[in-house]
């Protein structure tokens, strides 16, 4: 019974953090920009940063990567994402670097249930995951919100068992997705640099950085328990309004003027913001109110129509400046074959299986 609880144990604080939405640069900063399910876009920067070797682990001692958000949907290999993403946190904690994934607006996709976005493929990957069978999706809300403005992402049959394998896996108080999509952040901060999936309103204003992400780890937590937030917090997740931080919406220099723009740094004192979301026209880093914006979704998943050869991440060096780093496509990615072959012998559904959870099957 104790190795079980040990193995469970070791499964739930997979890629979790204490709260401290706040810390100090400790090596070279890493930001990536949206990756939805292109394992081959993450090792390929990874490696070029030397952030990870070749055979698919940490090797970037005390740097520091923040990823975007929209870790998941669109690509196949979402699930392979966040299990990568999870031991990349684990190995670079261990040597005093660090790995934020921060949550985007696809991350809380799942937490609703909503497979919008996901192929066959991506889904495909949930096919080993334990049912909990004490979870009933709402199908009658899915099915209305796919023959609504989503019906044409209608990929695959939502009351099929897949699918309910992977409603477990996003919903589920055992699963470890569950648990990490609830304990990651939504607003990072290193130094004096904001990291965040889609902007900083004046509305998020009246929380510090850490009430937020409590706020909304408290909502994930309550949607994942299949009630409703309390409604004063909804604005919050809210995915159609722009002053959520999922959506890019009002952070545009047609719609905010420069002066709420400075009103917002100095409300929570920031220098700098790195935004994912929204891809770059340019498919490289741009910026805009004096570079203290940067926008990082640079394309990166192979599902972007703009997509191009050239895979570009940013590097903050240690003056504070802000360089692209770029790296040659590589479908198929060797390393990425064998981080897949890793993890499928390591996938948290058989330390659930093994836990003996009496509500999973």
């Amino acid at each position: 019974m104790r190795s079980s609880l040990i193995i469970l144990a070791a499964c739930l604080c997979l890629g979790s953090h204490a709260i401290d939405s706040r810390v100090q640069r400790t090596g070279q900063v890493y930001a990536f920009g949206d990756l939805h399910g292109d394992l081959d876009a993450l090792v390929a920067l990874g490696i070029t940063a030397d952030l990870i070797d070749q055979e698919g682990h940490w090797k970037g001692g005390t740097s520091q990567l923040v990823l975007l958000g929209d870790l998941v949907h669109g690509w196949a290999d979402g699930r392979f994402v966040m299990d990568f993403v999870m031991r990349l946190q684990k190995e670079a904690a261990a040597v005093g670097g660090r790995v934020e994934a921060i949550n985007g607006n696809h991350e809380f996709l799942q937490t609703l249930g909503l497979p919008f976005w996901m192929t066959p493929e991506e889904l495909a990957e949930y096919a080993d995951f334990p049912i909990d069978y004490s979870l009933e999706p709402d199908w009658l809300k899915i099915e209305n919100e796919f023959d609504g403005k989503y019906a044409h992402l209608k990929r695959f049959p939502i009351d099929s068992e897949l699918f309910h394998r992977w409603f477990s896996a996003m919903r589920s108080q055992h699963s470890p997705y569950a648990i990490w999509n609830r304990t990651r952040k939504t607003v990072f901060q290193i130094d004096r640099d904001v990291f965040v999936h889609g902007a900083v309103t004046t509305p998020m204003l009246q929380y510090t950085v850490d009430e937020l992400n409590e706020k909304i780890s408290g909502v994930i937590r309550t949607l994942q328990d299949g009630k409703k937030p309390p409604r004063a917090l909804r604005w919050l997740t809210d995915l159609g309004r722009g002053d959520s931080p999922f959506s890019s919406v009002a952070l545009s220099e047609e719609l905010m003027s420069e002066g709420e723009w400075e009103s917002i740094r100095q409300g929570w004192d920031f220098d700098r913001v790195f935004l994912g979301h929204v891809t770059t026209s340019s498919g490289d880093l741009e910026s805009f109110y004096n570079q203290s914006v940067i926008l990082g979704d640079t394309g990166l998943s192979r599902t972007k129509k703009k997509r191009k050869e050239l895979l570009t991440g940013a590097m903050v060096d240690t003056n504070r400046g802000v360089h692209s780093i770029g790296t040659l496509r590589e479908n198929d990615h060797p390393v990425s074959l064998l981080i897949k072959k890793q993890i499928r012998a390591q996938r948290c559904s058989q330390y659930l299986e093994m836990a003996g959870l009496a509500s999973i099957h």
